[in-house]
């Protein structure tokens, strides 16, 4: 709506101005005054209210808008949209307890968004009951927008610190004035941080089996404050809301694998004259056993320090569909195995495996058949449920730097003659078949042999043997070549090329102990 304002006020001041032009023509400086007198006449007053009461408005000089012109507002509620104001408000490091947002721009005619050839004069007037008890420090930012309506800045416009140009003002009974100026229109943000005090601030973060955040909220902060009642009692459960393709499995204290959690309760212990409050926020398991506590002290005339922090972690579980998957054990036993996954039962009989290998995982597929590759051992184990992917690595043909992709498809032959197809995803093996980094620089060997653990600093490769007596968890022979011994023991002769800077006796080798 757009209002003509010319008030008693400004009557007053435009005839003030008139006066003074009078007064002052014979100096030479009628322009300047009557200009201002002219501006103060030609100002255009828009309004609009939202459905929930906050109403702005805005003085656009003369001319700055068509006569046409609309203004519009509406409050965010999309919760999608409001993350995304959210997002954005975090990268500009605003920090803020609480907000609301709102849509402004003005329309002409024909329904479409226009901006001001000038700059305009913007109030908001927020109602009572719009703002939580206790809102403080409020500021009012603008996200001014690009052409292809992506957020190009944060600007604060308005806050009740004297920071920027604008102000806002909280009265007495929560409704609030904000007023400033801006050369365009969008979202407008009015953030406050919360003025009570802060006991604890628990983190909810919503992880799955392996601790990657999932969900669009991936973590939540709750806040125990000085208005809770005694024993306030909170279920984690609560928190676990829907997520696509997962369901909540449990929540833990402090880490993915962390101690299960099924609530916190947060106590009090008012202290006597002179003595500090104590504030207890106790996490509990499903038994209602404690599994830890955090304590604030607030002491008399100074307070208390800061909140106390914890984490919890919503751990989900992704739901699989019935079907197959490999589980690697190779370095157990060499095998890639068939696993039903998903609730997938299999039956006892009437199911068969078809393995099946490929070099680049998605073209070149071969069938694995069963070969007896060396004395009494066979590339396919455990009915051809198990693939042992070093035997195999034989009747493939694979060079010391292949590594093979496997899947299976288990084949299950139903009552009535039907039959029912299960494929794995491909599994890439995870070892070559022989050492691909033959040198060392460290750890550097004076001797025949240095016999040292996977994982030692300087080396980084590891063997699957894990050693047995007196060798147990020595998994790895450095072998000198210039020692005697080396060329009968090892069959060693020379090494693989090492770096420039090692003389060639001090260059040494390796291979892994063989287990009986």
């Amino acid at each position: 709506m757009k209002v003509r304002r010319r008030t008693a006020l400004r009557r007053i001041v435009s005839l003030a101005a008139v006066m003074v032009v009078a007064t002052l023509a014979v100096m030479g400086v009628t322009s300047t005054v009557a200009l201002a007198a002219d501006e103060a006449e030609s100002m255009s007053h828009y309004e609009a209210t939202t459905a929930e009461g906050i109403k702005v408005m805005v003085d656009a000089p003369e001319g700055a808008l068509p006569e046409d012109a609309t203004l519009n507002a509406s409050l965010i509620s999309d919760e999608g949209e409001k993350d995304s104001v959210a997002s954005e408000l975090d990268d500009a490091a605003v920090a803020y307890d609480g907000f609301m947002a709102l849509d402004v721009s003005f329309t002409n005619a024909a329904g479409e968004e226009i901006e001001p050839s000038a700059a305009v004069n913007v109030r908001f007037e927020v109602p009572q009951g719009m703002l939580p008890e206790g809102a403080a420090d409020l500021s009012v930012h603008h996200l001014a927008e690009n052409e292809d309506g992506t957020v190009a800045d944060v600007e604060a416009v308005a806050d009740a610190a004297e920071k920027t140009d604008g102000t806002v003002t909280l009265a007495d009974d929560n409704t609030l004035d904000a007023e400033f100026q801006v050369e365009s229109f969008s979202s407008f943000v009015i953030s406050w941080i919360d003025g009570r005090s802060t006991y604890f601030r628990v983190t909810v973060n919503y992880v799955d089996a392996d601790g990657r955040s999932i969900g669009e909220t991936q973590s939540k902060e709750v806040s125990i404050k000085n208005d809770f009642t005694d024993d306030y009692t909170v279920s984690f459960s609560d928190y676990a809301g829907n997520i696509d393709g997962y369901t909540f499995s449990a929540a833990h204290y402090g880490a993915v694998d962390g101690s299960e959690v099924a609530s916190m309760t947060a106590t009090m212990k008012k202290g006597g004259f002179l003595e500090p409050d104590y504030y207890y926020l106790s996490f509990k398991d499903s038994s209602d056993e404690q599994v830890d506590q955090l304590t604030y002290t607030k002491y008399p005339v100074i307070g208390g320090g800061d909140a106390e922090t914890a984490s919890i972690y919503l751990v989900y579980n992704e739901v699989v569909e019935p079907g197959i998957t490999i589980t690697d054990t190779v370095v157990k036993d060499g095998l890639f195995t068939a696993t039903p996954t998903g609730g997938l039962e299999l039956p006892t009989e009437g199911v068969t495996y078809q393995w099946e290998r490929s070099l680049n995982g998605s073209t070149g597929w071969e069938n694995v058949d069963r070969e007896l590759v060396t004395g009494s051992h066979y590339n396919l184990e455990n009915d051809g449920k198990s693939v042992n992917v070093a035997y195999d690595s034989i009747p493939a043909g694979a060079a010391n730097n292949q590594r093979y992709w496997y899947r299976v498809t288990a084949t299950v032959t139903n009552a009535d003659g039907t039959e029912t197809t299960y494929t794995s995803d491909a599994l890439q093996v995870p070892y070559y078949i022989e050492l691909q980094n033959g040198s060392f620089e460290t750890p550097r060997n004076v001797s025949l042999t240095n016999q040292i653990v996977n994982g030692s600093q300087g080396v980084i490769w590891k063997t699957t043997g894990e050693g047995t007596g007196s060798h147990q968890g020595h998994d790895i022979e450095i072998v000198h070549p210039s020692y005697p011994g080396s060329m009968s023991n090892y069959h060693i002769d020379h090494t693989a090329d090492g770096p420039s800077s090692l003389s060639s006796t001090a260059r040494p080798t390796a291979r892994s102990t063989r287990t009986s």
